[in-house]
């Protein structure tokens, strides 16, 4: 069976091209195979007057857990190019969508990390369901929060952002709608409702269209208040701090139980990857999201010639006993220098091809 299901679905004036992720077993993972597939259909329809919008969902119980780095661990022991090669298509689709002359609509529920996250924010508009789960846990496992998401993280609210990209905490539903990623609510039962009423309307084919159908939904619902503002004050107070080596000895030294809680979410993750999210989100700050592509490009090139990457996946999703092994056994202040100075280092060897 496709791993990438496509139709195209009749519209008063048009049609409606709708894509659905199909790889349950694993959450809806994006092989390399999936991606090009995208790439090919998105190129395909965008040419095509008679189609006035795109929009992509997930089968089964989550729309996408992300890039399949179980894939890319097993390319880099036979063909480093190829694990690359996977790695540069998913940012090129990234942009692809960013870039979409077309309303792009992501309809999202349960698990969506990762590449997930970047197959929905990059378009025009997002409906998210009530159990949606949405992070960029990637520091976990020896990466970075890549997929152009760094643009919307390092624009979040104080250091809600940065919080996020080296936590990996998950976002509710409400979470997502306080950040204003998300432009409406809709239990995943009714995502089949609301295509059925865009095919009954007359589609112009312009993003403002879509966003004031979504406004006028009458059965929209937002179940929980978002979790994220009441932590602002103790976000703000420690990862204001000027490096993550500051971040993780505050925490160390504090009592309460939310800083014991982060600090436990740290200590998980390996502790380049730490650095590298770190200087990524100041960076990403002043920059489009072409340049914040580009540069997880170069990034993951780099990641993708480190242990921590395939140690990181071992430990998490292979063998399960979640004791990686990092090159730098802790986050120190000399770990801290040198994660600066290798991320400093890291060439734009890819510039020009986003």
């Amino acid at each position: 069976m496709s791993t990438v299901l496509h139709q195209i679905l009749p519209a008063k004036n048009g049609a409606i091209a709708c894509i659905t992720l199909n790889r349950t077993e694993v959450l809806n993972a994006l092989s390399l195979g999936m991606i090009k597939e995208i790439r090919r259909l998105l190129t395909l329809w965008q040419s095509d007057s008679n189609i006035k919008m795109v929009i992509i969902r997930g089968n089964g119980k989550h729309f996408c857990a992300g890039g399949d780095v179980r894939q890319i661990h097993t390319l880099r022991q036979q063909n480093f190019a190829e694990a690359m090669e996977m790695m540069y298509q998913e940012y090129q689709l990234c942009y692809q969508i960013h870039c979409y002359p077309k309303p792009y609509l992501s309809l999202i529920h349960g698990v969506t990390m990762g590449g997930g996250v970047g197959l929905s924010l990059h378009g025009t508009h997002v409906v998210a369901a009530d159990d949606l789960k949405l992070a960029m846990p990637e520091a976990r496992i020896g990466f970075f929060p890549d997929s152009g998401v760094s643009y919307y993280l390092s624009r979040c609210p104080g250091k809600i952002g940065l919080y996020l990209a080296l936590t990996g905490s998950a976002l509710t539903q409400a979470d997502a709608v306080y950040l204003k990623w998300v432009d409406a609510c809709l239990p995943k039962q009714q995502f089949n409702h609301l295509i059925h009423t865009l095919q009954n309307k007359v589609l112009t084919g312009h993003s403002s269209q879509i966003t004031e159908i979504l406004k006028c939904l009458t059965y929209t619902t937002q179940t929980a208040r978002p979790v994220l503002p009441k932590h602002i004050p103790l976000i703000d107070r420690y990862f204001s701090l000027p490096n993550i080596y500051n971040i993780r000895q505050a925490l160390m030294l504090s009592p309460g139980r939310w800083a014991q809680e982060t600090l436990a979410l740290l200590e998980k993750c390996s502790p380049t990857s730490l650095g590298i999210a770190f200087r990524q989100w100041q960076l990403s700050k002043s920059c489009s999201i072409q340049a914040c592509i580009q540069r997880d490009c170069s990034i993951a090139y780099y990641l993708l010639s480190y242990p921590d990457f395939y140690e990181g996946v071992r430990a998490v999703l292979i063998d399960k006993d979640f004791k990686p092994k990092w090159q730098a056994a802790s986050l120190t202040d000399r770990v801290e220098q040198i994660v600066q100075g290798r991320f400093n280092s890291i060439k734009d060897s890819l510039e020009g091809k986003i």
